[in-house]
């Protein structure tokens, strides 16, 4: 199974898919040795959270004691990703896609409220 991440909040200036490993641990947060590293969100620790394929299937863990990581506006330790989940971690709102399934419309930074979920318009 292949996937990817399109960061959508404004800070990260980040629009285009993210390819993720399926065979490899994928860590996000702030130091630039984390396999996405998001330097410009300051409420995000150095790895914030790491993303990994189990048994043909992707998982989220939070990594941070300090800060939470939200998905589809719940806080986790570690949970399962669907297709276009919503992850929030810090002021960065990811969204979580599986390459070759339907795309459901792309969320600008707007349309995003401040839990993470995207807004009916």
């Amino acid at each position: 199974m292949k996937a990817s991440i399109v960061i959508l909040s404004e800070e990260s200036g980040q629009q285009n898919p993210i390819p993720i490993s399926n065979t490899e641990r994928t860590t996000l947060g702030r130091s630039r040795n984390c396999t996405i590293p998001i330097r410009n969100n300051k409420y995000l620790t150095h790895e914030h959270c790491v993303l990994f394929c189990k048994q043909d299937k992707f998982f989220i863990a939070d990594l941070s004691r300090a800060n939470c990581t939200f998905l589809n506006n719940e806080r986790i330790i570690e949970a399962p990703l669907e297709h276009c989940a919503i992850i929030k971690i810090g002021n960065s709102v990811i969204r979580f896609m599986v390459e070759g399934l339907p795309q459901s419309p792309v969320a600008k930074p707007h349309d995003v409220s401040a839990h993470g979920k995207p807004r009916l318009l």
